[in-house]
């Protein structure tokens, strides 16, 4: 009888996992693919360059071909615009036009039959002073750091983002900071990355600080903060350029150099 009662038990038991089997169907929503621009204009020799990509379905490949034939246009409120000319595969350029601090500059692309228009209005430079790396120490782990010094004007809300570069090579960590808490006082920015970008002793490091306008600032700050959340499904940033993504930046630029000997 107790046996019986097992066979019947066991039988129940295989019933109901086969009854709690189910096939979920991910609905992963295929989107609209969006064009992604990466724009700047600098005070500096040049050339000024326009980065063109799409947007992809979560799954297709992880590899975004330049998008061509656009029709870019850049100007400025004093009257000067100039073409772009396509160099490669999605990447256009121009040293036509030099950035002025305090003009406002606008950006017009045409790729096939839609127009996507920004603006910027390129900040007054500040003056990058000193460009200095020093080891720091955590749970006995050593880490060398950059760090950018420099003196943020009183009573002027600025905004500002430095890139580094590790031996000539892009670090991809945003650096963005502004004003809010220093207003007037000397900024000691650190700059530091991790993994493969780690500054090492005998490395050559470039810090180029730009001074950015309000918009491109939220642009890359968003940006940031979505990376660092390591969203599943990240938001869009804010942006500048209207029905695209991306950021249309006019900015100035100083550049300092070093080699680390730490």
């Amino acid at each position: 009888m107790k046996r019986i009662l097992y066979i019947i038990s066991g039988l129940i038991l295989l019933f109901l996992m086969g009854a709690c089997r189910k096939v979920i169907n991910v609905d992963l929503n295929s989107a609209s693919p969006k064009y992604v621009i990466e724009a700047d204009i600098t005070n500096g020799i040049g050339p000024n360059l326009v980065k063109i990509t799409r947007t992809k379905n979560f799954s297709d490949d992880n590899t975004f071909p330049g998008v061509s034939g656009a029709v870019i246009t850049i100007s400025d409120n004093a009257g000067n615009a100039t073409i772009l000319t396509e160099v490669s595969p999605g990447y256009y350029n121009t040293s036509g036009i030099t950035g002025v601090p305090g003009r406002t500059y606008f950006l017009s692309i045409k790729i096939n039959n839609e127009t996507f228009n920004a603006s910027s209005i390129m900040p007054a430079p500040v003056n990058f002073d000193t460009l200095y790396v020093e080891n720091f120490t955590q749970l006995k782990d050593t880490t060398k750091i950059a760090n950018a010094v420099f003196l943020d004007p009183a009573g002027v809300k600025n905004y500002y983002r430095h890139v580094m570069y590790i031996n000539n090579k892009y670090v991809k960590e945003l650096f963005v900071n502004n004003d809010d808490l220093n207003d007037g006082n000397l900024i000691n920015m650190s700059i530091f990355s991790g993994g493969d970008d780690k500054i090492q002793k005998g490395d050559s490091v470039k810090i180029e600080m730009q001074c950015i306008d309000e918009y491109v600032y939220k642009y890359f700050s968003t940006l940031s903060q979505t990376i660092s959340q390591n969203s599943a499904a990240p938001t869009n940033p804010v942006n500048n350029i209207q029905g695209a993504l991306g950021y249309f930046s006019a900015h100035t630029i100083q550049v300092r150099k070093l080699k680390v000997n730490i």
